[in-house]
């Protein structure tokens, strides 16, 4: 087998994998691409099975109903998927590295005793909540706040393009809990559909990856219970910054949160590359006159070349 040009020889395990993936998305997941598509609905059925094959819990540890997978694991599951739905791969990437992901890097034992093996099972879906209409990767200038009192923090404020926002049950939302801390003030909250004060809101009508769910999120004096903080307080937007990725620092010393982003996104570009370069070849006769000229005009390469350069020095250099 070739070497994966993003990722180093894979183990007999790891291929093992790529090919469940692999047969899994095109049994059960192409003959029914269109249906979801068109009718926007959320393939659920499909979740709890991959649930079953342990990829909706692809970094959980196993002592928590997990696969207790690495990020190369993560990264071919996702693009095996993408090849054939990126809408599910989409899901699938949003759950298992946001949502899921943030708690199991950075909730207490309860937490993730808790949480942890419904999402890892995927007979719960998770939300991950920071994009708000005035901030998205930029998340020190999000306007949610949070306010303690009685035993509870008090939410206020809303979030726009929220993964899995109508059929989440357990979400990840960052909020503001110290204004005048600046960036420094932010913290992390575990939510629970139906918490007093969460309003679903709108679900977007998107052009693409349509039967992945993408919601408006609303919280009026939303009662969040004290233990349901997320890490320490008023440092998640250093957590945040884990989830998101800073895409000028450098791939080699990215932590492996970031790694994984990262590698998501490549392995999103490979597949369109490749995607692109099929329907090219595909669409026209088979006859090299039709399309060789695309191949062999003297813009054709040098314009990969810059492409791929660029690239790298984005990806992989800084």
């Amino acid at each position: 087998m070739p070497m994966h040009p993003f990722l180093p020889e894979l183990s007999e395990n790891q291929i093992l994998i790529q090919d469940t993936i692999r047969e899994f998305a095109e049994k059960n997941i192409r003959p029914v691409i269109m249906e979801y598509d068109e009718s926007q609905k959320f393939p659920m059925e499909i979740m709890h099975q991959l649930g079953e094959l342990g990829f909706m819990g692809i970094l959980v540890p196993e002592e928590y109903g997990g696969g207790g997978l690495g990020y190369i694991e993560y990264a071919l599951i996702i693009e095996e998927l993408a090849k054939i739905d990126p809408s599910i791969a989409l899901s699938v990437a949003a759950h298992n590295g946001l949502c899921t992901n943030h708690i199991n890097l950075f909730g207490n034992e309860d937490q993730k005793r808790k949480y942890l093996p419904n999402l890892a099972s995927g007979k719960k879906i998770g939300a991950w909540g920071l994009t708000e209409a005035a901030s998205g990767s930029d998340a020190a200038g999000l306007k949610s706040v949070a306010v303690k009192e009685d035993g509870y923090w008090i939410l206020n404020g809303n979030k726009q393009f929220t993964t899995h926002g109508t059929v989440g049950e357990t979400y990840v939302v960052i909020a503001i809990t110290n204004k005048d801390a600046g960036k420094k003030g932010i913290s992390a909250f575990i939510l629970e559909k139906g918490f007093e004060g969460l309003i679903i809101g709108k679900k977007e009508n998107k052009l693409g990856m349509r039967s992945s769910d993408t919601t408006q999120l609303a919280f009026e004096n939303c009662k969040v219970p004290e233990e349901n903080l997320l890490g320490q307080n008023s440092l998640s937007l250093i957590i945040a910054v884990y989830i998101i990725l800073k895409l000028h620092q450098r791939l080699r010393l990215f932590p492996r949160w970031q790694q994984s982003v990262v590698v998501l996104m490549l392995t999103f570009i490979n597949q369109l590359i490749g995607l692109w370069i099929r329907t090219i070849i595909g669409s026209v006769p088979e006859r090299s006159d039709y399309w060789m000229p695309v191949l062999t005009t003297p813009i054709f390469w040098p314009w990969v070349f810059f492409v791929l350069r660029d690239l790298r020095r984005r990806f992989l250099v800084g």
